[in-house]
């Protein structure tokens, strides 16, 4: 049997970790911090816990949902229809339907119909085209006009990807997944108990899974991995890898190092601020924010899914900025990221102070990498050259748009191509 050491406790590692245990290996996850679930980690507040950033499920995400119900976690989800807005300077807008895109006044009334027409059809216009070697703008003002472009598109590409040229290809998957209404779910037992329920089945394979173990080195030697965290070592025959690229390549060592020879991208960090209110908002599950005097550029209405008992009563709302990591404002304080933040709030949204029950701010580095032009080309394999080490990172998602099932997708990808090799 075996022996694969899984670095990272997030649905990535996890979901591995689940799929090699099925098949007989002996696993060992390894997760830095004290909970499991990455991005999907938790905080407590009034003795209940809250996503620290903002998740949902959609009725396209048939992997994480298959892997729940392996996992034993059941399969009973509550759909339902959401809806999205845009904030264009002050100005209000529903974004949902025909109707609602006639009313878009930031548009010319031509460029209203050409935005709805064409959008009915990038899906159909996208086929046969190179679109991963062709960037965004260069695919979409044509079809959009300048002013279509200018005037959403563009501001919703740089509020996720800052100035980056993108490719057309994350738009056209992105397109597959989602829509302006769309069906949405959030698990009854939330992020965090789907992560802590993976974990369970992975340990009532005979697996293990070890919180507080943060990896400082991964030695490659050609028939063994040597992890070492702050208090032990592990060895064995394999590793899979599903922390950011750039932090793999800043612990590894070894007689085969030199075979981590990954393509270099940067990647969007976010900072987020969770508001609980004591009045509701729009009732949009997420309205995008362009040429407002925000530093956010987008708002969810999670509690649209939750309902307001799960938050105590409150309504709930995420904003949220992608940033570098290095920016200036991902330097700041909390403190005065939350103050600058939520007088624009505030006056975004015609609110008053009291209308804010509390809020928490939380951030992360390595959320969304930027894609390359052509990043098809360059995307890291499963495998990593000869060595004993495989890899199942957001990086290699592309093109599908990030989330937890792309996650348990790529995750599934590397397991597959593990068999073809391993025993």
């Amino acid at each position: 049997m075996s022996r694969v050491i899984v670095l990272g406790g997030g649905i990535g590692g996890l979901a591995a970790a689940h799929r090699l245990a099925e098949r007989g290996a002996e696993v060992l996850v390894l997760e830095a911090a004290d909970r499991l679930g990455g991005l999907g980690g938790t905080f407590e507040y009034g003795g209940r816990r809250y996503e620290r950033f903002y998740h949902t499920l959609s009725a396209a995400d048939t992997a994480l949902l298959q892997l729940m119900q392996d996992a034993g976690l059941g399969d009973e989800i509550d759909w339902q229809k959401t809806t999205m807005g845009m904030i264009v300077g002050s100005e209000h807008y529903d974004f949902t339907g025909p109707l609602d895109l006639l009313r878009f006044k930031p548009l010319s009334f031509f460029d209203r119909l050409r935005l709805g027409a064409v959008g009915k059809s990038m899906r159909f216009l996208g086929r046969d085209k190179d679109l991963d070697s062709m960037s965004a703008e260069e695919w979409m003002r044509p079809l959009f006009g300048d002013d279509g472009w200018e005037n959403v598109w563009r501001p919703m590409f740089t509020m996720k990807f800052g100035g980056a040229n993108v490719p057309a290809l994350y738009l056209y998957e992105r397109l597959a997944r989602e829509s302006n209404v769309a069906l949405r779910a959030y698990p009854q037992i939330g992020y965090q108990g789907i992560a802590d329920g993976v974990a369970s089945s992975i340990e009532g394979m005979g697996g293990k899974v070890v919180t507080n173990a943060r990896v400082s080195s991964l030695e490659l030697r050609p028939d063994q991995v040597i992890v070492t965290t702050e208090d032990e070592q592990f060895d064995a025959d394999w590793a899979v890898s599903t922390l950011p690229m750039p932090l793999l390549t800043s612990i590894t060592t070894g007689p085969l190092a030199d075979q981590l020879d990954l393509p270099s991208i940067e990647y969007m960090g976010v900072i987020n601020i969770l508001y609980l209110l004591n009045r509701p908002l729009s009732g949009h599950y997420w309205s995008a924010i362009i040429d407002s005097d925000t530093e956010f550029s987008g708002m969810i209405e999670i509690s649209t899914l939750t309902g307001t008992e799960h938050f105590q009563g409150h309504d709930a709302v995420y904003v949220m900025r992608y940033t570098d990591r290095s920016s200036p404002i991902y330097q700041e304080s909390d403190e005065a990221i939350e103050q600058r933040w939520t007088e624009q709030f505030l006056r975004l949204n015609g609110l008053d102070a009291a209308d804010i029950e509390r809020a928490f701010v939380f951030r992360t580095p390595f959320v969304e990498p930027v894609w390359p032009l052509g990043y098809n080309r360059i995307k890291p394999k499963p495998r990593i050259g000869t060595t004993p080490l495989f890899m199942a990172t957001t990086a290699q998602a592309y093109p599908r748009v990030t989330s937890w099932d792309a996650a348990t997708r790529t995750a599934e990808d590397t397991v597959a191509a593990m068999e073809q090799v391993i025993s």
